[in-house]
C-alpha cells in the first residue's frame, strides 16, 4: 500500500464515546419519500433519492432512445447500436435492394 496509514488506525474508542455516536446516529432526522415510502436520513434522501426516485411521476430517464432506420429496433445503448446493429441489420440489405 502506498502512502501513510491513517492516524486513527488501530485506536479503540471508549464505551462512552461509542454510546455518544450511537445516540447521535439514532437521533438524526429521518424523512419518508412520498412516492415509494422509503425511509432514510435527511441528507441522503434530499441530495439524491427525491430527485431520482423511480416511482416519482416527474422522474425522467436521461437516456436517448435510438431507433434503427432499417427495421425500427429501439435501444438506449448508443455504443451497441452503432457498433453492432446499424451496420449488421438484417433489413439493411432489403431496404437497399428495394431502392435500386
Amino acid at each position: 500500500m502506498f502512502g501513510k496509514s491513517a492516524w486513527n488506525l488501530g485506536l479503540e474508542w471508549s464505551d462512552e464515546v461509542v454510546d455518544k455516536f450511537k445516540k447521535s446516529w439514532e437521533n438524526r432526522e429521518k424523512v419518508k419519500c412520498p412516492h415509494c415510502n422509503k425511509i432514510g436520513h435527511q441528507n441522503g434522501m434530499t441530495h439524491y433519492h427525491f430527485d431520482n426516485c423511480k416511482e416519482n411521476p416527474m422522474y425522467v430517464l436521461k437516456l436517448e432512445l435510438l431507433v434503427c432506420p432499417h427495421c425500427g429496433f429501439k435501444s438506449t445503448s448508443r455504443v451497441c447500436m452503432k457498433r453492432w446493429h446499424f451496420d449488421n441489420c438484417k433489413n439493411k440489405m432489403n431496404n437497399s435492394e428495394n431502392k435500386l
